[in-house]
């Protein structure tokens, strides 16, 4: 529906402007595939696009690590995270050198999604600016819900909720 993407398009840069990011995109959970798949991005070319377009739920990326851990991560100075030592030459090349990835969560707190910032500098966030964030992640929820996307986890694993079956 280009109606919702642009809602989210507005959301993203809203988030990418209150965090003082250059670039950000946001993946949603696909549970069949057990993964996070890019649904609208800013900043980014193609050739990082085609590493993060579907990230493995299980990876060491810091949007996966976000989300398995169901809430914000930021890592400050890419470059010393031990976990991303795989993906140092592609941020240098694209000039990211911190990350800060949250859970986008339905109204049970159930992750979704995860809205996800990088910076051309190191940076840590303030708690302020990652409440902010949190809210615009909210907001990008209740998008979903006001569309009608959110569906009920098929599993017993209710951590995690899929709504590619209605995107």
């Amino acid at each position: 529906d280009a109606t919702l993407l642009n809602h989210l398009y507005d959301l993203l840069d809203k988030a990418i402007a209150i965090d003082g990011a250059a670039f950000g995109y946001m993946h949603l959970f696909n549970r069949e595939s057990d993964s996070l798949e890019i649904v609208v991005q800013r900043g980014f070319e193609a050739s990082f696009l085609a590493i993060f377009k579907q990230v493995r739920v299980f990876d060491a990326s810091v949007c996966a690590r976000a989300f398995r851990l169901g809430h914000s991560l930021a890592i400050g100075d890419v470059s010393a995270d031990p976990f991303l030592s795989q993906f140092l030459l592609l941020f240098e090349r694209h000039g990211i050198y911190a990350v800060h990835s949250t859970p986008i969560l339905d109204p049970d707190k159930v992750v979704i999604g995860m809205l996800s910032t990088h910076f051309p500098r190191h940076r840590h966030p303030t708690p302020e600016g990652m409440l902010s964030i949190a809210q615009v992640a909210s907001q990008i929820a209740a998008k979903f819900l006001e569309y009608g996307l959110l569906q009920q986890s098929n599993s017993n694993d209710n951590n995690q909720r899929s709504i590619f079956s209605g995107w």
